[in-house]
């Protein structure tokens, strides 16, 4: 026996064998998808009043035979179970889903690791699978004018899915972030902006994964694209902490990118932060030759805590000397730490590596 498949991600289809099954009545399809999805046994009843609710029962049931030998006969399979009183996917014949495979590499891996954090490498590469299979939203462009009933349940099957896919996406983009891989975490984050282009929290994630990268006007350009969004779409104004980042690598940096490359977009009203939070003085930065680093820095909330305190609040510290095993990341918290606290400084932070 050759193997189902079903596609519900984009428009809905089937293959026997690798061969694409052509099904020629639309409302076949859709029952085929409706009762493949919810693996739900049905009366006839219902289904002929979800699919045809403008007909008489009579007409609604036969239309439904004729809908349901199409069907087992597209597939030459008895792919469903027909009785005189219900109808449901044959459990007998195995039937693959896209949606199926989807949900099983990543429902567990957003169970077990409720809280935003680190992946392991198995989920990792699950979750990463499992978007590859959401090529796009569930029955993405398939709809049936005259239910309406069916069109309102596939909205909210593809929202839920929708919602699950964002997960996932935020998941990755903590893990790559953790690991350092920052282009990688771009490459996610762009994915979950896509979802949904107003949401603030990946937008913000994006400018700071573009600065952290090096890529400064690029960040500029994404802040002035969303901002010029939220103005068109809502006339309102990102958040005080996104701007504040935008502000902070804009005066950190224009020194080292070209004039034009920091232009604001064209029309584009300025936002007044004294409305809603003091603006922070960007125009003079303290001198430094701290090292950028390309990637994220993520975790050691604690450590730079304690430095910041020591270097910052506590006049008896006068050297502070970090210890640890080589390779351990010493360094790259130092930098993370001087990065943090440069405008404490007027005199400038300089950065000597003893080991060159």
């Amino acid at each position: 026996m050759h193997q189902l498949k079903m596609y519900l991600f984009g428009s809905p289809r089937i293959e026997i064998g690798g061969q694409r099954v052509e099904i020629s009545l639309r409302k076949s399809l859709a029952i085929l998808s409706y009762l493949a999805y919810t693996k739900q046994s049905f009366s006839r009843e219902a289904l002929a009043a979800l699919f045809w609710p403008d007909e008489d029962s009579r007409k609604a049931l036969a239309n439904l035979r004729r809908a349901l030998y199409s069907i087992n006969h597209s597939t030459q399979e008895q792919i469903l179970l027909v009785t005189r009183k219900s109808v449901e996917r044959n459990r007998q014949i195995e039937l693959w889903l896209d949606t199926d495979e989807f949900c099983q590499l990543v429902t567990p891996c957003l169970r077990d690791n409720p809280l935003p954090g680190e992946l392991d490498d198995e989920c990792t590469a699950g979750l990463s699978g499992a978007l590859e299979l959401f090529s796009d939203d569930f029955l993405a462009g398939f709809t049936l004018p005259d239910s309406p009933a069916f069109d309102e349940w596939q909205f909210f099957q593809a929202e839920s899915l929708r919602q699950v896919k964002a997960q996932a996406l935020e998941r990755l983009v903590v893990t790559y972030q953790a690991k350092g891989l920052g282009y990688d975490a771009i490459r996610y984050v762009r994915s979950w902006i896509a979802l949904d282009p107003l949401y603030e929290p990946p937008n913000r994630i994006l400018i700071e994964l573009y600065s952290l990268t090096g890529q400064y006007a690029a960040a500029v350009r994404q802040y002035e694209k969303f901002r010029r969004l939220l103005a068109d779409e809502l006339g309102v104004y990102p958040e005080p902490e996104t701007t504040t980042l935008y502000e902070m690598i804009r005066g950190r940096y224009k020194g080292h990118e070209q004039k034009d490359e920091w232009t604001l977009v064209d029309g584009l009203p300025e936002f007044n932060s004294s409305q809603t939070f003091q603006k922070k003085d960007t125009s003079t930065i303290p001198f430094h030759n701290l090292l950028v680093h390309p990637n994220v820095f993520v975790g050691r909330k604690a450590e730079l805590t304690k430095i910041r305190h020591l270097l910052i609040e506590d006049p008896a510290c006068r050297l502070l000397t970090l210890l640890g095993p080589s390779g351990i990341g010493k360094t790259r918290l130092a930098l993370e730490a001087a990065n943090s606290i440069i405008r404490t400084f007027p005199d400038g932070i300089l950065f000597l590596p003893l080991g060159s």
